[in-house]
């Protein structure tokens, strides 16, 4: 079904965005992140600007957004990428990039005509974010006067291509008046029945062979004026035409240009612009397997690694035509251009990148994983239940009582069988037979509830760990028998992890390529340089019995390097996986022992004021969140239900009578 677009908080879009691409792309595993100020693919995951979470998207840039997911997801699903890549190369290698131009403008409308016949919603998504690209391109068109014709050819028959895909706007009617009036006739034509032969491409690979054809066919002008006679064309091959050779019919495709209107390496090969400075060149922004692969070899080079210029007097007309960069569309710029005013300014909360974040269960292999495992922890457990036995059963019993009388009894009457209703008395003396009822009671109050914990190295203090650990066992073993469903995660950030080196080398090759000195990573806006790690100690669909070792972690992971928390992104990303639950109630518990902190962030007020926001938009969507403190009373500064626990005791005191009052709506 067609989604309605509206406006929508970041937040809200990021929750939309993280983890898989959207409805489409769900079966392929497709990862959408936020980094930087960038934007591309690298061949399994899409990159998307970080955004600041707590600004406000408008509708137009919802639609764009979910248009260039659509877009960039449409090439990881339909695109052959390696034989593109391939493709790309040796056009390169050949001093020919023109023709990699070409094949992109072919293949863009080629896969998106698929997107659009999987998911319905994806028409309206790419209608907008080619009018952004067309806008874009229209704005290139005015300042561009020196280009030969051929060079409009890749974004031409992307957006001719799109038109005859169904899609309409006034920017892609009026891009193609421009091109229309920039173009011979003749010319205009030739493109206009290049496009027409796109709809009955089937593979990446016949999108490449036309591109090889209408490359030829361009050569076989040179040399001669730029703008030759339309005669010029009236013995090519070129087929049928349709719609979108009429300047005025109310197209509305894209291209996928840069902001300077020069395509550099194509969108479909993998090596979109994943820059942030617009300028289409393309820089590689981090270092490993995980980098956007935006290498500078898409431009022919003098030499001394500047972009070739088109020799007008080269003897060979292929190295003229294919040395000539060709303008393609970049939607990867139109989306940068849409949501710069939503990249912060730093007065607000922003992570660099969300791509190096982890979740850790039983079954990773990872130090939280290994500690989740170990056999040795299922003694601590018995352990721990012992020592809690009685404030556990107490909790138990008063939970059980308390949603048992909460259960909603009825009598439900006119039956033909069951106990005699006494309200049918005159019915029974008349001989009627429908005078009996039977009793029915509702379920329990249907209820999810997610216990977050906070896993960072200050928990060791006070024995604060052991206390959290006595704590999540306890709710856990008194909400097993109830019909309450239940998770229990952590969070914490770790310093030292192989994300983290990742995402601060990515960080680093980032700030060298626009000037910023490494040594000062705050001189940029951006909030969080570490990596998020995300524990999975009991999962809503999984036995407590299965997971007593994994509890025991709770108590262990602090132990390690697991250094700092995190705390709003943290919340954002549980109550991600408790949104979609489908009990009406739902609860998130966090247990924590003070205010947020990350290292290498030197204004915690950021932090603060995001996670109070994230409280705050969590409770706005009907979910109550329970503060915990552990030892520690700094919840009161960002949790407006909270209680404090000094020692487990408190736990079946005044933490069970929160918990109550949230679970069935009064006290025990």
């Amino acid at each position: 079904m067609k989604r309605k677009t509206t406006s929508m908080k970041a937040s809200d879009f990021t929750h939309e965005c993280r983890g898989t691409s959207r409805t489409f792309g769900r079966n392929e595993r497709i990862d959408i992140v936020f980094r930087g100020n960038m934007a591309g693919t690298d061949g399994n995951k899409i990159i998307y600007p970080s955004l600041d979470l707590k600004s406000t998207l408008d509708e137009n840039q919802v639609a764009v957004s979910r248009g260039y997911i659509d877009h960039e997801t449409g090439h990881l699903r339909y695109t052959d990428m390696e034989a593109f890549q391939s493709y790309a190369r040796q056009a390169i290698e050949a001093g020919t990039p023109f023709r990699k131009d070409i094949a992109n403008g072919i293949e863009d409308p080629r896969m998106e005509r698929l997107v659009m016949q999987d998911y319905e919603g994806a028409t309206d998504n790419l209608t907008a974010v080619a009018n952004a690209v067309c806008r874009q391109m229209l704005e290139t068109m005015a300042s561009d006067t020196d280009s030969p014709w051929y060079a409009f050819v890749p974004v031409t028959l992307a957006n001719m291509g799109r038109v005859n895909n169904g899609l309409r706007g006034d920017d892609l009617s009026d891009f193609l008046g421009a091109v229309q009036a920039r173009m011979s006739a003749g010319q205009y034509r030739m493109c206009v029945d290049w496009a027409a032969r796109i709809t009955g491409l089937a593979s990446t690979q016949d999108s490449l062979a036309l591109a090889d054809e209408i490359f030829d066919a361009i050569v076989e002008l040179e040399p001669g004026t730029d703008k030759p006679d339309d005669d010029a064309y009236s013995d090519t091959d070129t087929g049928d035409s349709d719609d979108a050779g009429d300047a005025d019919s109310d197209g509305d495709g894209s291209g996928d240009s840069d902001s300077s209107g020069r395509g550099s390496q194509p969108d479909s090969d993998g090596d979109d612009d994943a820059d942030d400075d617009g300028n289409g060149t393309g820089h590689d922004d981090s270092e490993g397997d995980n980098s956007v692969d935006t290498a500078d070899d898409d431009t022919p080079s003098d030499g001394d690694g500047k972009p070739g210029v088109n020799d007008a007097d080269h003897d060979d007309p292929r190295l003229k035509v294919g040395g000539t960069k060709g303008l393609r569309g970049d939607v990867t710029a139109a989306i940068k251009d849409a949501v710069a005013d939503h990249t912060g300014d730093g007065s607000e909360y922003r992570t660099f990148s969300t791509e190096f974040d982890t979740w850790s269960d039983k079954t990773t292999d990872d130090e939280i994983g290994t500690l989740m495992r170990d056999k040795d922890n299922l003694s601590r457990y018995d352990e721990a239940v012992n020592e809690t036995a009685g404030k556990i059963n107490v909790m138990r019993r008063k939970l059980e009582t308390a949603l048992a009388a909460r259960r909603d009894v009825r009598w439900v009457g006119s039956q033909k069988a069951g106990r005699l209703d006494p309200r049918r008395l005159v019915g029974a003396y008349n001989a009627e037979d429908d005078v009996y009822r039977f009793r029915e009671e509702d379920n329990d109050v249907e209820t999810a509830v997610t216990v977050l914990v906070d896993l960072s190295t200050s928990m060791i203090r006070n024995g604060k760990n052991t206390i959290a650990m006595q704590s999540v066992i306890a709710i856990a073993e008194a909400l097993e028998k109830t019909h309450v469903q239940y998770e229990i995660l952590g969070f914490c950030t770790n310093r030292h992890s192989t994300a983290t080196v990742k995402l601060r080398s990515s960080m680093d090759a980032y700030m060298r390529r626009d000037d910023y000195d490494t040594r000062h990573p705050r001189g940029f806006n951006f909030t969080r340089f570490e990596a998020i790690n995300m524990a999975i100690f009991k999962a809503f669909n999984q036995p407590l019995n299965l997971c007593r070792t994994s509890l025991v972690a709770v108590e262990r992971v602090p132990c390690k390097s697991y250094v700092c928390n995190c705390d709003g992104e943290s919340l954002l990303l549980a109550y991600d996986r408790l949104r979609v639950r489908p009990e009406p109630r739902k609860v998130l518990m966090v247990l924590s022992d003070g205010a947020p902190m990350i290292n290498g962030t030197n204004d915690r007020t950021r932090l603060a004021r995001h996670l109070y926001s994230s409280i705050r938009d969590i409770e706005d969507d009907g979910v109550e969140v329970l503060g915990i403190g552990i030892v520690d009373s700094a919840v009161r500064n960002f949790y407006p239900r909270h209680v404090v626990v000094h020692a487990i005791k408190d736990l079946t005191t005044v933490a069970l009578e929160q918990i109550a009052k949230i679970l069935l709506g009064r006290r025990l």
